[in-house]
This record gives C-alpha cells, structure tokens and sequence, in this order.
C-alpha cells in the first residue's frame, strides 16, 4: 500500500490508492522483484511487516473482526455500536453502494444498495454510476460507496482485478467503511492516522480471508481510494 495522505480541498481529506491482494511484499516498493507476466497485478506492501508471516492469534484475532464487520450492514453496525457505547450518536445515516453482481453485458449499470434515512443525491450535488467494462468472461469489477453523518461523509472506489476481484472489491468495500467509523479517533478527526490503520487492517482481514479460503487473493485484488469530507 502507498502510504501518502493528500489534502486537496478545503474540508476534504483524499486516502491513498491502496493496492490489496495476496502477492508477495518487501520492505521497499522499490526492492520488489516482479516477473513480467505478473506487473500488471498487485503487491501486497504494507508499511509494519509482512501480512504473508501472520502468526496464529493474528489469525484469529482477524477471524473475529471478519465475523462482526461482515455479517451486519452498515446502518445497523452504527446501531450495535451506539448500544455499546462506542460510537457517537448521528442523527444521519444514510449509506449507498454497488453490490457485486453477476452480469456480464458491456457497460450494463451495477446493482445499487441504498441503507439508512434517504438522500436525494441531487440536492447534495452527488452523481455516480458505475458500469462494466468490455471484458466478457467477469462481471464489473468495480465496488464503490457513499457514507453520509452528521459531521461527515466518505466516499471510496474501488477496482478489482485479477479473476476474482469483484469478490475482493466487494469484501472492501463492505468492511474498510466499518473499520473507519468504529476507530475511536473518528470523533476527534484525525483522519490520518484512522485512514492509515484502517487500510492496513483491511489489508491483513484480505490476506487471512484467503486464507481461510473465504476469499481468493493469491491472484486477484483491489485498489481503494476514499475520500473524507468534513
């Protein structure tokens, strides 16, 4: 993963472009050796360590966190944390994002989901659409998502590739927005920091996923760009 935090407006904090999968990492970006048939995919380079070492309670601790973030949707993951005492209360909460379909005509519009109190993007100066490319053995690849609060709101892209990477672009987006709003420092804004641990976390619940054989990475990944607007 590059690890540079960008502000380019006024208010608006743009995220690395973050390159997720399986491959192997080094210390150095520029000490990876790629072999030619293989740079046009991802390598997984995360600043702290190698993902691909993980020992056995980081498995576990990962299988966990893979287990709460995935199986409840957004809005009702603020909800759980709201009875917990670990987030704040927002009276907004509204979450839109593609989910992962299998269709395969050209240039076809992905499958929306809309959560939590309705928007009407127009009037928020908001317009998106995401639609597959020309490859016809995959479908779109592509995952993204629009989080609105409160005080803030997130909006991420996502491109996958590799054979499964609509699977692993999907996993992403489901779980990196989670992983943002539970870290704690959210209330104080210090998105740098939160930003930088949430895409090395989402990178290592990427590597233990396939190894769990709940993702397959070794060949596929994803990139993720997000953008936070305070």
């Amino acid at each position: 993963c590059s690890s540079d935090l960008t502000k380019v407006a006024s208010g608006l904090l743009l995220s690395k472009l973050c390159i997720m999968g399986c491959c192997g990492s080094s210390s150095s970006a520029s000490e990876t050796n790629v072999s030619k048939d293989r740079r046009r995919l991802s390598v997984g380079n995360v600043d702290g360590g190698d993902t691909g070492g993980a020992d056995g309670s980081a498995i576990e601790d990962d299988r966990g966190v893979i287990t709460q973030l995935k199986d409840v949707d957004f809005v009702d993951f603020l909800s759980q944390m709201e009875q917990e005492g670990t987030g704040g209360a927002s009276r907004r909460r509204s979450c839109i994002g593609s989910i992962t379909d299998q269709g395969t005509t050209s240039f076809a519009n992905k499958s929306i989901q809309s959560m939590g109190d309705e928007i009407d993007p127009s009037q928020h100066g908001i317009g998106y659409t995401c639609r597959k490319g020309l490859k016809p053995e995959s479908p779109n690849q592509d995952s993204w998502f629009i989080v609105k609060m409160d005080n803030f709101s997130m909006y991420a892209v996502l491109d996958g590739h590799g054979q499964k990477g609509h699977d692993v672009s999907h996993f992403v987006k489901d779980v990196l927005p989670k992983l943002i709003i539970k870290d704690p420092r959210v209330g104080n804004q210090e998105w740098g920091p939160v930003l930088m641990d949430a895409f090395k976390k989402v990178q290592s619940l990427v590597h233990t996923s396939d190894r769990l054989k709940e993702l397959s990475a070794q060949m596929s990944g994803t990139t993720a760009t997000v953008a936070i607007h305070d």
